[in-house]
């Protein structure tokens, strides 16, 4: 699971970010991207119709679940790039299952 709990430090122009503030991957040369997205809808009906239409797009590259009316996608890249691409599909694949929804009223 991912860790949800936000880091920011706010500091002068001029001051350097002190090492300590970056998890030890950092210093390793490894970083993964974290992303999650909160889709909120309507009803609860469209939350479970778009949930449905993209899950089986999803794995093994992000994780879905549905809360009332929102959906909340999570995933993990180990590259900006490659975390693009995955976002760029799955809001593609949102996109489709919200215009489904919206026709079939």
């Amino acid at each position: 699971m991912f860790d949800s709990s936000p880091r920011y430090l706010l500091l002068p122009r001029d001051e350097a970010v002190p090492a300590s503030f970056f998890p030890q991957a950092v210093h390793r040369e490894s970083v993964s991207v974290d992303c999650e997205i909160v889709l909120e809808y309507d009803d609860e009906r469209d939350a479970i119709a778009v949930m449905e239409a993209i899950s089986p797009d999803n794995a093994p590259y992000a994780e879905a679940e549905r809360d009332g009316r929102k959906v909340i996608v999570r995933s993990r890249s180990d590259t900006c790039p490659q975390m693009l691409h995955t976002m760029e599909d799955l809001l593609a694949c949102v996109k489709v299952a919200e215009e489904t929804v919206k026709a079939s009223r």
